[in-house]
C-alpha cells in the first residue's frame, strides 16, 4: 500500500544522490506526486518518491522509453504503411495509420512491434450494418434482420432467388452463400 507521507525536497535530493540522479522540478511534498528527475545520462522523466524508492529508474536507460515519431515512421516505412496522425510520445499511445491498401486504422507502437497490422486486411475489424449491406447488395442479396455488431454474428439474409438464410459478415466475405 502506498503511504501518502510528506517528502521534503531535501529527502528527494538525498534519495537521488547515491544514484547520481538530480531533481529537476520539485512539484510538491507528497510521496505519490510525480517529480521531474534526471539520470546521470541527462535523460529527464517523471517519477514519484515511492516508485523510485522501490527501484524504478530511468525508462530511457532501461529500454522502456516511449518511442519517437521518427522511430514510428521508420518502422511503418519498412512495410509501406504511412503515419497519418502522430498522437504524441508513448509506446501505448494509438496513432492514426494508413495501410498499403488504403485502410485507415489506429494502433500503438507496441502493438505494431508485436507484429499486428491493419485490422481490415487481417479480417479482424468489426464491421457495421452499412458494411454488411454493401457486400450483400453487390450480389443482389438483401439484409432482412441485422442482429448486432460482430463479424461472426449471424444475420438473416434474402438471396436473389427469394430464399432466406443466415450468415455472418465473415462467412459471406469468405464465400458462404444461400444453401439452396
Amino acid at each position: 500500500m502506498v503511504r501518502k507521507k510528506t517528502i521534503t525536497i531535501n529527502e528527494w535530493i538525498e534519495l537521488l544522490k547515491p544514484e547520481k540522479y538530480k531533481l529537476v522540478d520539485f512539484r510538491g511534498d507528497g510521496s505519490i506526486i510525480k517529480q521531474l528527475i534526471q539520470c546521470e545520462k541527462e535523460h529527464q522523466y517523471e517519477c514519484c518518491y515511492e516508485n523510485f524508492r522501490q527501484g524504478h529508474r530511468c525508462k530511457f536507460c532501461y529500454g522502456n522509453d516511449p518511442h519517437t515519431e521518427y522511430e514510428l515512421i521508420q518502422m511503418l516505412e519498412k512495410e509501406n504503411h504511412q503515419l497519418l496522425e502522430y498522437r504524441g510520445i508513448g509506446s501505448w499511445r494509438k496513432h492514426l495509420l494508413l495501410c498499403p491498401k488504403g485502410h485507415q486504422f489506429e494502433m500503438s507502437y507496441n502493438t505494431l512491434q508485436k507484429g499486428y497490422r491493419c485490422k481490415f486486411c487481417s479480417g479482424k475489424a468489426t464491421h457495421t450494418e452499412e458494411d454488411f449491406i454493401k457486400i450483400l447488395e453487390e450480389e443482389k442479396n438483401q439484409l432482412l434482420e441485422y442482429r448486432g455488431i460482430g463479424n461472426k454474428r449471424k444475420h438473416l439474409v434474402l438471396c436473389p432467388n427469394g430464399h432466406k438464410f443466415e450468415t455472418s459478415y465473415d462467412n459471406f466475405r469468405l464465400g458462404s452463400r444461400c444453401p439452396e
